[in-house]
Parts: C-alpha cells; sequence; structure tokens
C-alpha cells in the first residue's frame, strides 16, 4: 500500500479522509497523492483565459492544503498534489491508474453522503468504473484507529485471491483482528465461503474468526455485527452482477446509508 489517491474537492469531508489517508501512509510509508479536477462550461466565450484563471485558482487552493497536512506526515511518507482539467469520475480513474496506485481513499458525507455514494456520487461511480480499491470514509469519522476489520462475504466464488492483499496488508500493518462474516440469506442454508480465501489468509499467517451470518435482511445483520465488533472498517468484495448489487438495492442501501459510521472499503474481484 505504497500509493493512495486522494480525491479533493476542498470540502470538508474530503479534508477528513485526506487526513485519514496519511494516517494510514504514515503506518506503510506511503505517497499520498491529492488530486483535484474541476470543470468549465463551455458555453462561455472565453473558455481559455477562464480555464487559466480557474486552474491557477485550484493549484493555488491544493497548495495551501499540502501546506497545511504536511505537519501531519511522520516517517517516509510523502504528499503530492495534481490540479486537472475534466469530469471527477474520469478524471480520478484515469489519474488512479496512471499514477499506479494501490487504492483510493475518498470522503463521503456521513450517513446522508453514504446513501449519495450508493446512489450515483462520485464515489460510486468511481467504484464502479475501477478495479482498484476503493476506501470510502463518513465526514464525521475521526477514529483514524484500526484495530478490528469485518469483511462480508457471500457465497460467490473469488476468482483471483489477491483481490484480499488490501485487507492482509492492513491487518499486517494495524495487527488488527479480522472477522470473516459469511452472509446467507437463506436461513435453511448449509453453504460456506470460498474455501480458497481462507487458504489465501493462513498461507499469509493472517489469524481471522469466522461467523456465519443467516438472515433475510442481510443489510441489518451486517450493521449489527460491525456495532457488536466495533470494527473500524466493514469490507466488501464487489462481483460482477452478483450479490453486492443486490444488498445495496433500493431501500436496502438506504437502511445501509443511514446507519453505517464506519469507512467502507469495496475490494473488485
Amino acid at each position: 500500500m505504497k500509493k493512495i489517491l486522494v480525491p479533493t474537492d476542498f470540502s470538508e469531508n474530503a479534508n477528513q479522509a485526506l487526513k485519514y489517508a496519511i494516517e494510514v501512509a504514515n503506518k506503510f510509508g506511503s505517497t499520498v497523492y491529492v488530486l483535484h479536477a474541476y470543470q468549465i462550461s463551455s458555453s462561455t466565450g472565453r473558455l481559455i483565459s477562464i480555464d487559466h484563471i480557474v486552474e491557477e485558482d485550484r493549484e493555488q487552493e491544493l497548495s495551501h492544503l499540502l501546506r497545511k497536512v504536511k505537519p501531519l506526515l511522520t516517517g517516509d511518507a510523502s504528499i503530492e498534489g495534481y490540479v486537472r482539467r475534466g469530469g471527477s469520475v474520469e478524471t480520478v480513474v484515469s489519474a488512479a491508474n496512471k499514477l499506479s496506485v494501490d487504492i483510493i481513499i475518498m470522503g463521503t458525507t456521513g450517513a446522508s453522503g453514504m446513501k449519495k455514494m450508493f446512489l450515483g456520487s462520485t464515489a460510486s461511480n468511481v467504484i464502479k468504473n475501477t478495479e482498484l480499491p476503493v476506501l470510502a470514509v463518513p465526514n464525521d469519522f475521526t477514529d483514524f484507529e484500526i484495530n478490528n476489520i469485518t469483511v462480508a462475504l457471500d457465497d460467490k466464488k473469488v476468482p483471483e485471491t489477491y483481490v484480499l492483499h488490501p485487507i492482509i496488508q492492513l491487518i499486517r500493518g494495524y495487527e488488527a483482528e479480522l472477522n470473516l462474516l459469511h452472509v446467507v440469506e437463506d436461513t435453511d442454508s448449509e453453504e460456506s465461503i470460498d474455501p480458497s480465501i481462507q487458504e489465501h489468509l493462513k498461507k499469509f499467517g493472517v489469524p481471522y474468526t469466522y461467523f456465519k451470518l443467516n438472515s433475510k435482511d442481510a443489510g441489518q445483520g451486517i450493521l449489527e455485527f460491525v456495532d457488536r465488533k466495533n470494527s473500524n472498517i466493514l469490507c466488501l468484495i464487489k462481483h460482477h452482477r452478483s450479490w453486492f448489487q443486490d444488498i445495496f438495492h433500493a431501500s436496502m442501501s438506504e437502511r445501509l446509508a443511514f446507519e453505517s459510521n464506519i469507512p467502507l472499503l469495496v475490494l473488485h474481484s
């Protein structure tokens, strides 16, 4: 986890995500890339001159932000800033690929922001358009300690176990506890999670505790579980056309949106 991308619109929730990213960077000696994307309406007749003015203004604002947070860096951690013109989602995804980052850390605006994230916000669209891990940090989340991580899993097979590496790095770096929560919406199901996941964790010497959740109300069950375990991060593995889309569909997404108050890490298989 040596390269971290943090998109910013200079809002408070983005600043909170940046502080979270710096905490992670300090732990792993990472480089934090702070990216601001801006757009200008093409209806103006003086687009070029306005573009130059806006770009200069945003660069100054970004420089001010970097000066403000640099004292928070420790060890080998470092920070760089970029201003790019373009749509926020496209620019973030493009920059993430060009910089070969390991993870994207983004802010939401707390509970209501989490709702927006899954109903069409920038974070939601970034998740849809990148294969990189994305960590969404609620605006009002100020406890940057990571000592308990819950990974909610369904019955889908994970094609490549390397998708678990961000979790393995966090567990090792923070010496955190890992909960594998097997979510089964059919209360009579006897199925188990993909055994390759458990084998992969054992291979890297990552201890975990296995739990099975039989519930037709999977979302509520997950929320109650992470609250009971005092988890600092909830992790989901996003499959194409799978349980991930189902569990965050319609009313289920709204429930999680209003009740989840810890960072959400989305991995892609």
